[in-house]
């Protein structure tokens, strides 16, 4: 499965997507009309929509990524200093530190979800086979709860 949105059709005729819905360069047009697309400056009405979505998608996986380092982080303190021990900095306690910390990761994921990224469906199915997993080969449940 890919991470990235599906790419939008590219214009044949063009050295690079000029971002009209209807590109004016034509299988005749010389390579010098076709590579004016090159001098065009770069805005967000000619940026192609790809190179959009790829960028989108990834500062989306970049944030995402640093929010799991923070929950990893926070259940760490949470482990070494205590879960209701209150946190240095924000002088609240882990518990609710890592509550906060768990909200910021689960917002990107729903922008994931939002992006086409992942399917909702297909991570709903995802955390029901872990917790099968978990049933099955982990001490958590063991006390049949």
């Amino acid at each position: 499965m890919s991470l990235m949105p599906r790419p939008v059709q590219w214009n044949k005729h063009c050295f690079v997507y000029c971002g009209a819905d209807r590109c004016d360069c034509s299988a005749s047009a010389s390579p010098d009309e076709r590579l004016r697309h090159y001098d065009m400056p770069m805005t967000e009405e000619t940026q192609p929509m790809e190179q959009k979505s790829t960028e989108k998608v990834n500062e989306i996986l970049n944030i995402l990524q640093e929010e799991c380092a923070e929950v990893i982080q926070m259940v760490s303190k949470c482990r070494r200093f205590g879960i209701d021990n209150i946190h240095i900095k924000s002088e609240m306690p882990n518990r609710d530190k890592l509550t906060e910390e768990i909200g910021d990761m689960l917002a990107m994921v729903e922008l994931l979800i939002e992006n086409n990224v992942i399917n909702a469906e297909e991570l709903a199915g995802a955390r029901v086979a872990k917790i099968e997993k978990l049933k099955k080969w982990s001490t958590i449940f063991k006390d049949g709860k």
